[in-house]
């Protein structure tokens, strides 16, 4: 299938409401996305398909999937709706043309980590194991295992209990 058919395919027919989740899953692998046991809610965005997804995963309504660079996102792991991950990073450019020469840095989201609604994720970033980011948090920076982040961009409030 052709790029641009596939990403037409993917952000329609798999984003609507009257796809079920089974079969949205069904469709996603059929086009080349790596999933385990995944919930994927309606409405989610993909800008290619160079992601993976563990297994009993839950992707809620509406999240963005730019691929420029690979996305991972180990087992278990729960996205809030709207989240956006960004892998496409921008060098800056002369005076003339900030926006300088596009490059994509993977992200990664460790086992179990938590993502609020309205997370954005910019690219090259870790979200380690067991992790909470808080709602609306945009995080720019790598975020270590058990821990609770955010703000903008993104702080440690505090360790969670590994438990």
């Amino acid at each position: 299938m052709h790029e641009s058919k596939r990403e037409t395919f993917l952000n329609t027919v798999v984003a609507s409401p009257l796809v079920t989740p089974l079969v949205r899953r069904r469709l996603l692998r059929a086009v080349g996305i790596k999933m385990g046991r995944v919930t994927m809610e309606h409405g989610c965005r993909f800008s290619g398909t160079m992601i993976s997804f563990g297994y009993g995963c839950y992707v809620n309504v509406g999240c963005f999937f730019d691929t420029a660079a690979a996305i991972v996102v180990a087992d278990g792991v729960a996205l809030g709706s709207g989240v956006r991950l960004i892998t496409s990073h921008h060098e800056i450019g002369p005076r003339n043309r900030r926006a300088g020469p596009l490059s994509g840095r993977p992200i990664r989201i460790e086992e179990g980590a938590w993502l609020g609604t309205g997370v954005i994720v910019l690219a090259g970033v870790t979200i380690g194991a067991g992790s909470v980011v808080a709602a609306g948090a945009v995080v720019i920076a790598d975020c270590e295992a058990n821990t609770l982040y955010g703000g903008v961009p993104a702080k440690r409030i505090r360790s969670l209990n590994q438990d």
